[in-house]
């Protein structure tokens, strides 16, 4: 029972880790332009 529910929270943490990597990337090169 609790096994599924862990796979699911591992899969959801890693696809909005992933998330938040690409977003910040994006973040700083938006921000940094003139680099």
């Amino acid at each position: 029972m609790s096994g599924s529910g862990s796979l699911e929270q591992m899969v959801l943490n890693g696809v909005f880790s992933t998330r938040f990597r690409l977003e910040l990337i994006n973040l700083l090169f938006s921000s940094c332009t003139f680099c």
